[in-house]
């Protein structure tokens, strides 16, 4: 896929897609205009999925009409869906082929998101087994925040670049020079996934992560991306900014219970997403402010669109876009 050079890539996510898809038809197309005339839409994976899974279980907050209007906008930018950024960094990293454009996912997900009906066995199937490794996943990390610290202990730092400079830059180069702790890191936020999809090229992967190193990991920006919002989504969970200039309480960066973590597994892989692309479009505000600091950090050099969700998303559209 390659993006129109006078067009920023943008990323969206549901939450302004559900918004936009509530509104009538004149001014949810309106809204699509603006949003064309301004960027190339991306389509994440995550996306996909989560409509997905309220097509297999539809709720009483996302209407059928609203639905249908999230799907028939996937499916006319079909052209426009990326593949998952793990399976973008797999491809870089250890098949070592080149990721521009971004590559897209099987042409069979695309057919197969355009013809299942809601109620198809496969599909019903599938997103019982999501929820399932989903809740999996989410004990999992709870479990390992609670054997880090206790639930009412945190690292103090005065702003998100404190917070960059030390849990993630910091330790990102501290780890790349321990052999143990590197793998850790690896295996973590890049192995699980690479070795369930791609268990035949386990010898590949193990080489792979033995080789990458300081002096390399700036040769493999999706997998560097990667692996920046997988560790952002690990430690600031444990973090709370703390200004010494007044007497406010600490304020949580990003939540850690079990609640806080439904939410913030999806938000990664968004990141994950933008952080390939130019611009987030989202209403979600948790999800800006990492944007945020990682552009005020200096990692990421584009910019995330937050309209508000407390004003009316056809007023801010095509106000605030940038």
């Amino acid at each position: 896929m390659s993006y129109p050079v006078n067009k920023p890539a943008a990323v969206i996510d549901k939450s302004l897609l559900h918004a936009i898809c509530e509104q009538n038809s004149e001014n949810r197309n309106a809204s699509f205009r603006a949003l064309f005339d301004h960027y190339h839409i991306v389509v994440s994976l995550v996306l996909i999925e989560e409509i997905w899974a309220n097509l297999a279980s539809p709720t009483a907050k996302t209407p059928p009409d609203v639905l249908a209007n999230m799907k028939d906008f996937l499916i006319s930018l079909h052209h426009s869906w990326i593949a998952e950024p793990l399976e973008i960094s797999f491809l870089e990293l250890v098949k070592g082929e080149s990721i521009k454009p971004l590559p897209r996912p099987a042409a069979s997900l695309v057919h197969s998101f355009s013809i299942l009906p809601p109620n198809d066995p496969l599909l019903v199937k599938w997103m019982e087994d999501r929820a399932s490794q989903r809740k999996t996943n989410i004990r999992h990390r709870v479990e390992m925040f609670a054997a880090i610290q206790e639930t009412d202990q945190f690292e103090s730092v005065e702003n998100g670049r404190d917070f960059f400079e030390r849990f993630i830059r910091g330790r990102f180069v501290e780890m790349l020079s321990d052999p143990v702790r590197k793998r850790d890191l690896l295996e973590r936020e890049l192995g699980l996934a690479f070795r369930g999809t791609h268990p035949e090229w386990s010898k590949e992967i193990d080489e792979a992560f033995s080789s990458y190193s300081k002096e390399t990991f700036a040769d493999f920006q999706a997998t560097l991306m990667c692996l920046i919002a997988g560790m952002f989504y690990f430690y600031a969970p444990l973090c709370k900014l703390v200004s010494r200039d007044n007497g406010n309480r600490p304020l949580k960066i990003l939540g850690r219970g079990f609640r806080d973590q439904f939410n913030n597994l999806a938000d990664q892989r968004y990141v994950q997403s933008a952080l390939l692309c130019d611009r987030l479009l989202t209403r979600d505000e948790e999800m800006h402010n990492v944007m945020e600091l990682l552009r005020d950090s200096g990692f990421w050099d584009g910019v995330s669109v937050f309209i508000d969700p407390k004003e009316d998303v056809g007023i801010q559209i095509p106000r605030d876009l940038l």
